[in-house]
C-alpha cells in the first residue's frame, strides 16, 4: 500500500474554533491491513469492536495516501459548500480511526465531532448526537492529563450543546454550553485570546437557548457578555460585524422581554445600522 510521511498543515483561520477544527487539514496516524481499509470504505455504521478486531491500532510515521486523501477530500468539500461529499468521504475517515486508533485519542475525537457537525448539516441530527457525544466523552478524558485539549474539549461540548437545541432539546443543551463557556473563561485567565472568538459564540449560543426557555434574566447576562466581546473583537476584523449585530439584536430583544424597552431601542438600532452598512458594502 502506498504511504507517506505525516504532513502537518496550517488551519484555515475561521470566525469559530469549531469551524477551524472542521475546516483544518487533519493529521491522521499510519497505515493499516487491506482489510481496515476496506471496512472504512464501508461507512462507520459498522461496529467499532468489529473493525478494532479487524485490524489492531498500529503505530509508525506514515499514513495511507487513500486515507489522506479522504480526509483533505472532506475539508475541501465542506469550504466549497458541498457537505454531502464532505459527509461521504468522513464517515470513511471516521471508520478507519475506529479500526486503528484507541477509544481516547485526539484524531479520532476531531473526525467525530467533524463527522457530528456534517450530519448537522445535512439535517441528519439524530445521528449526529452519538458522535458529538462521544467526542466529548474522548476529550474530556484526554483533557485531565493534557490542559492543552481543554479548548478542543470545549469546542465539543457546544457543538453537543447546538445538536441538542436543535433537537429541541434546550434544556439538556444547557449544560454542555455552560460548561464549554466555563472553559473558556478558564483559559482566558491564562492569558489566551485566541479563545475570544469562541467564548463569544458559546455565550450567544447560551443566551439563545435561555431565551428561548423563558430565562430571560439569565439570557440578558449571556447576551450582554457576547455583545461586549464581539464589539472589541470587531475593532480589529471587521468580519466579526455580522456577529455584533446579530447579538445586539439579541439584546434589544432581552431588554424588550424583561419590560425594559426604552433600553432595548439602542442595541436594536445600533444592529440595524451595522447591516445596513454591510449592506451597502455587499451589495448581492
Amino acid at each position: 500500500m502506498m504511504v507517506k510521511k505525516t504532513r502537518v498543515v496550517a488551519a484555515i483561520p475561521a470566525a469559530c474554533r469549531l469551524r477551524g477544527l472542521l475546516l483544518s487539514a487533519q493529521v491522521l496516524p499510519p497505515s493499516l491491513p487491506a482489510v481496515a481499509m476496506q471496512a472504512a470504505v464501508n461507512g462507520p455504521e459498522r461496529s467499532p469492536g468489529v473493525l478494532l478486531a479487524q485490524a489492531p491500532a498500529a503505530t509508525g510515521q506514515a499514513i495511507p495516501a487513500e486515507v489522506q486523501g479522504w480526509a483533505d477530500g472532506a475539508a475541501a468539500a465542506y469550504r466549497k459548500g458541498d457537505t454531502t461529499t464532505a459527509l461521504r468521504l468522513q464517515k470513511q475517515v471516521v471508520a478507519w480511526l475506529q479500526a486503528n486508533r484507541p477509544t481516547q485519542d485526539a484524531f479520532r475525537a476531531l473526525a467525530l465531532i467533524r463527522l457530528g457537525v456534517l450530519l448537522s448539516s445535512e439535517g441528519q441530527l439524530q445521528e449526529a448526537l452519538a458522535p458529538a457525544e462521544e467526542s466529548v466523552r474522548i476529550y474530556r478524558e484526554l483533557a485531565k492529563t493534557k490542559p492543552a485539549d481543554l479548548p478542543d474539549l470545549a469546542a465539543s461540548l457546544g457543538n453537543l450543546g447546538t445538536i441538542l437545541s436543535k433537537l429541541g432539546r434546550r434544556q439538556e443543551a444547557l449544560a454542555p454550553k455552560r460548561e464549554a463557556v466555563k472553559i473558556y473563561y478558564s483559559e482566558l485567565a491564562k492569558a489566551n485570546p485566541s479563545v475570544l472568538p469562541a467564548l463569544a459564540t458559546s455565550l450567544s449560543n447560551l443566551g439563545n437557548d435561555l431565551r428561548k426557555l423563558g430565562r430571560r434574566h439569565e439570557a440578558l447576562a449571556s447576551t450582554e457578555e457576547a455583545v461586549k466581546i464581539y464589539r472589541e473583537l470587531a475593532k480589529a476584523n471587521p468580519s466579526v460585524l455580522p456577529a455584533l449585530a446579530t447579538s445586539l439584536s439579541n439584546l434589544g430583544k432581552d431588554l424588550s422581554n424583561l419590560g425594559r424597552h426604552q433600553e432595548a431601542q439602542a442595541p436594536t438600532e445600533e444592529a440595524l445600522k451595522i447591516r445596513r452598512e454591510l449592506a451597502n458594502t455587499n451589495p448581492r
